[in-house]
């Protein structure tokens, strides 16, 4: 067991730990992005590999299946062994995924990087944790500072990478005993990947000197953008699980999603008519491409490019395909519009009252067709009830104000007879 890191002697203890586990990922990250800017070119060459993209998804999805296990859970497992550390993380996470995603990113599926890294960020730690055979306390900070070193070093942002790890791992309350391992990992796997001669893209931003008196009209840009930004978010997130529980509904092969996955991105392809909606969005094929960097110094990108990759990435993603989704949501939130956030507005908006009326008696009448996730968050103990019961227990709709559903009894067992005999 180490003790907290606060100590001076804690301390040393774990340098000893954090040093070598940081520069393993922060050279496993620069493999990564080497592998991901050659591949991408290779595409580039061979335009003819996105057609190979379902017999792609057909091997990803047959390797998950055969060899996978717990790692096929991915960032989930990651989150779920550092709230509660179980099994633990597995060894062959980090080769898995790295190949899904190289996989992914050479056939032409839209994906990002940072789940990449975050696994293998993950896995590594896990395999330091396991080798010095840490207990519950420690593994979990040593997971943490993994995935903050995973995420620091694949996008050279240490800090950045430190708050994620305290923050998005750990929703609702901030870990401070795992402040500084988290920060110290990031900060050594971003050296690391810099060491291997890793360059990070770069963005152009113009700065421009601000005026003796706040710009309030600015302030209110901001404040607009940041709404569209968040409701794009939650429309991709919304998208994401609605069409992967349509896969895992239609689909009961997880091999085989993979491969209409790339039948459908293919199609997507046609109708859009052009390739720079396919891999990260980072490189263009062409001075003229719609990339991620050109958003920050033309203006010639049409309006439609944001849902254009949104659609990419979540029919990739959802169909089981390997990868991140920050660097395309970096994508997606560059050329938000006024007409596009009207549009996201109305497609998230909740259930009207007849609708919502209507949509329950269509779900009472067919129990078995019950899927409570869909109407909102329930709490962790009504999970368990039955399924009858769960319409009376949503707290968001509040189904007693639009419909009174009979509430079920419990059959009633027969009493045995008894015969009163009389001597």
């Amino acid at each position: 067991m180490i003790s907290r890191p606060f100590q001076p002697l804690a301390a040393a203890k774990w340098l000893a730990v954090l040093l070598p586990m940081a520069v393993a990922i922060g050279s496993a990250s620069a493999f990564f992005l080497w592998s991901l800017d050659a591949l991408t070119r290779v595409r580039f060459a061979h335009s003819w590999l996105l057609y190979l993209l379902p017999l792609g998804g057909l091997l990803v999805g047959w390797v998950y299946h055969r060899f996978g296990k717990s790692a096929a859970a991915g960032n989930n497992l990651l989150i779920d062994e550092i709230h509660q550390p179980g099994l633990g993380v597995p060894k062959r996470m980090a080769p898995l995924v790295l190949f899904g995603t190289l996989a992914t990113h050479l056939f032409g599926g839209s994906a990002g990087r940072e789940g990449t890294a975050l696994q293998m960020g993950g896995s590594i730690a896990a395999a330091f944790a396991r080798w010095l055979k840490l207990d519950t306390t420690s593994v979990r900070l040593l997971l943490m500072a993994g995935v903050a070193a995973g995420f620091g070093s694949v996008f050279g942002t240490p800090i950045a990478g430190a708050v994620f790890a305290l923050e998005v791992l750990v929703i609702g309350r901030m870990q401070y005993d795992a402040l500084i391992p988290c920060f110290i990992a990031s900060l050594v796997a971003d050296w690391t990947c810099s060491a291997w001669g890793i360059v990070h893209t770069h963005y152009h931003v113009s700065v421009t000197t601000p005026g003796a008196h706040p710009d309030l009209l600015l302030f209110g840009k901001a404040a607009l953008a940041a709404i569209a930004f968040g409701l794009a978010g939650a429309l991709f997130a919304w998208s994401s699980h609605r069409l992967g529980g349509l896969f895992n509904r239609h689909i009961p092969r997880p091999e085989f999603r993979p491969f209409v996955g790339g039948l459908l991105v293919i199609g997507l392809f046609f109708l859009a008519g052009t390739p720079d909606y396919l891999g990260l969005g980072v490189l263009g094929n062409r001075p003229d491409a719609i990339t991620l960097p050109a958003m920050f110094t033309t203006m010639e990108i049409p309006a439609s490019a944001w849902i254009w990759k949104l659609v990419f990435t979540v029919v990739t993603l959802a169909a089981g395909f390997k990868g991140g989704e920050v660097t395309p949501l970096f994508f997606i939130w560059s050329r938000p519009r006024k007409r596009a956030r009207r549009c996201i507005w109305r497609t998230s908006r909740p259930l009207r009252r007849d609708g919502a009326r209507r949509h329950l008696r269509r779900r009472h009448q067919h129990p078995a067709r019950l899927h409570p996730a869909r109407h909102g968050t329930l709490r962790r103990r009504q999970r368990h009830l039955p399924r009858h019961r769960l319409l009376h227990r949503l707290p968001l709709l509040r189904t007693h104000r639009y419909l009174r559903l009979p509430t079920p009894r419990r059959p009633q067992i027969p009493r045995p007879r008894t015969r009163q005999v009389t001597c």
